[in-house]
């Protein structure tokens, strides 16, 4: 399991990795003209090596999308990637979509992947929860819920288990903020090239 750690200071390199970012090929919120924010940018071809994640995308980037500062009521949100196009295939409960700012900007960070010892990896037999870091955003391992422990999230089109890629907490100092203060999941389907997220408060 890795801590994801984010350039603040904006004074690297944007290397393989990078936080926000150009949000032209991701889709539109529904009922809304504003697209989805680029939350992170991934080159599956240059993570660790064990992270032991298979993640086969088309171009090897993944483009992780999500929704700030909106009042959206969903289940889990389901993106389909191909070739050069990522569309929302569904997830929505309600129509009703509030977005109270929609003049953030994301500005494009770097991104590193720093190694967390037994002890802060949720699931490890080790593990204590006073080694958690806040914000915690993780790549790879197990997730660490807020409600949902022991939840399996499934592929809408296969039906087969996804694969926990990483978790992104609110961080303020950046303007990440997804609903009201909540910790956002991303599961990857590689067989239908799927993408499953969802928010926990």
């Amino acid at each position: 399991m890795y801590q994801i750690e984010i350039d603040y200071d904006n004074a690297l390199d944007y290397g393989a990795h990078w936080y926000g970012g150009e949000t032209s090929k991701l889709p539109c919120i529904p009922n809304t003209d504003i697209r989805f924010y680029s939350i992170l940018s991934l080159d599956t071809a240059n993570l660790p090596d064990d992270a032991n994640l298979d993640l086969n995308v088309p171009g090897n980037r993944l483009v992780l999308p999500h929704y700030i500062n909106s009042d959206l009521i969903t289940l889990d949100l389901h993106f389909q990637f191909s070739e050069g196009e990522i569309k929302l295939l569904d997830g929505f409960v309600s129509t009703k979509v509030f977005v109270y700012d929609n003049e953030v900007d994301l500005k494009k960070r770097g991104v590193r992947f720093r190694k967390l010892p037994d002890s802060s990896c949720p699931g490890n037999k080790e593990f204590d929860p006073e080694m958690i870091e806040s914000p915690h955003h993780q790549l790879a391992g197990s997730p660490y819920f807020i409600q949902l422990e022991g939840h399996l999230f499934h592929c809408p089109k296969c039906g087969n288990k996804g694969q926990f890629i990483l978790q992104f907490d609110t961080d303020y100092d950046i303007e990440f903020c997804p609903g009201d203060g909540g910790t956002v999941y991303y599961w990857w389907c590689d067989q239908c090239k799927v993408l499953m997220t969802r928010v926990e408060m």
